[in-house]
């Protein structure tokens, strides 16, 4: 996007350095790998990779052999994103190392100027979370948890998770609601220039009303305020988060992988 002031490799370093610090804050157990961090959390938490390894140096085949030994140590498959834009010789050396994909992602991006309104819904309303109103905690947690964890040990995962993400100073979260109904809720999170749209949800039957779209360009307007120059999202290439991001003008700038290489006897 012409109004966007950084190209893929440039929007790539900032997002594996931006990526290591919220992992270093709220992913868990860790430790520094190279120019990144390794996050461990509990078995079956979306933060268990390693990030910003190789993007400006030479990954040495011992710092692999050291990422692999700590996740097995912690009774986890070791796990690594990687973008385009990474030294080719890591993609090389961690597939022959027998690394595979088990995730892949598009990041789409938007500048921050003229960002249009959509009026919410009638009766819609986008409530701000505090440590102030506990009970909205507990009712945020109802939700995310109802929309991305499918069985209860998923849950047990992703409530401690959250609960860190709420405390840290740059995420801001909230509840929708129809009335005093909670029909959906998700965050915003900013860094020093950029801000990113995360962990949006409406829940099925108040889908299709427009809720998303009016909650996506509420946190857009959010991020413009604080005079931020872009916004990304991350989404599984081709999903529902994609084709809304386009619907609202955002651009896809690059496919982000993670890969993963399982201990001997699993």
């Amino acid at each position: 996007m012409e109004n966007v002031p950084v190209g893929p490799a440039a929007l790539a370093a900032h997002e594996e350095r931006r990526l290591a610090r919220v992992l270093r804050e709220i992913g868990g157990a860790g430790a520094p790998i190279g120019e990144g961090w390794m996050a461990a959390d509990a078995p079956g938490s979306w933060s268990n990779f390693a990030v910003g390894v190789g993007f400006h140096e030479l990954v040495p085949s011992t710092l692999i052999e050291q990422l692999t030994q700590y996740y097995w140590s912690q009774n986890l498959p070791a796990q690594i994103q990687i973008t385009p834009f990474h030294q080719p010789s890591l993609s090389r050396e961690l597939h022959e190392r027998g690394f595979r994909e088990y995730d892949a992602e598009t990041l789409l991006i938007h500048d921050l100027e003229n960002i249009l309104s959509i009026d919410a819904p009638d009766g819609v309303s986008f409530s701000l979370i505090t440590p102030e109103t506990p009970r909205s905690i507990d009712d945020f947690l109802i939700s995310q948890v109802a929309s991305f964890a499918t069985t209860s040990s998923e849950a047990a995962t992703l409530k401690p998770i959250l609960r860190r993400v709420l405390k840290s100073d740059s995420i801001e979260a909230w509840l929708l609601k129809l009335g005093d109904k909670i029909i959906g809720s998700g965050m915003l999170e900013t860094s020093e220039c950029s801000a990113v749209l995360c962990g949006a949800t409406v829940h099925p039957q108040w889908r299709r009303l427009g809720v998303h779209s009016a909650f996506t360009r509420y946190r857009m307007q959010r991020a413009a305020e604080r005079r931020l120059d872009w916004i990304s999202v991350a989404s599984l290439p081709g999903g529902p988060t994609q084709r809304n991001a386009i619907r609202l003008g955002f651009q896809p700038s690059y496919k982000l992988q993670r890969l993963r290489l399982y201990p001997p006897n699993k």
